[in-house]
């Protein structure tokens, strides 16, 4: 018996597996966190506004909120190649090891 209760033991992720997986919930984090980062952004341009409020209410803030996701889609391909790199030196650290 595997030791999660199953009867069929798990296989350990191949390598491609995890790219995916890594480049999936790479895309997830910077999809909840990229309204974040324009928040920062307007923060950092000069806005001078005492608080989150008035940050929001600030003139330049978009009135609706699809632009607090621009430029995601192009982040979020930006991931593939990262990930591809990190499993790349991953597998030729593990290899040179042994």
């Amino acid at each position: 018996e595997a030791p999660n209760g199953n009867s069929v033991p798990m296989e350990p992720l191949s390598e491609w597996q995890r790219v995916l997986l890594g480049i999936a919930s790479s895309a997830c984090a910077r999809t909840l966190t990229s309204p974040f980062d324009i928040f920062k952004i307007i923060g950092q341009i000069g806005a001078k506004t005492p608080n989150l409020y008035n940050t929001v209410n600030f003139e330049p803030f978009p009135r609706n909120l699809l632009p607090l996701w621009t430029g995601n889609l192009i982040s979020c391909i930006r991931l593939v190649p990262y990930q591809l790199f990190k499993v790349c030196i991953h597998i030729f650290a593990v290899n040179f090891t042994n």
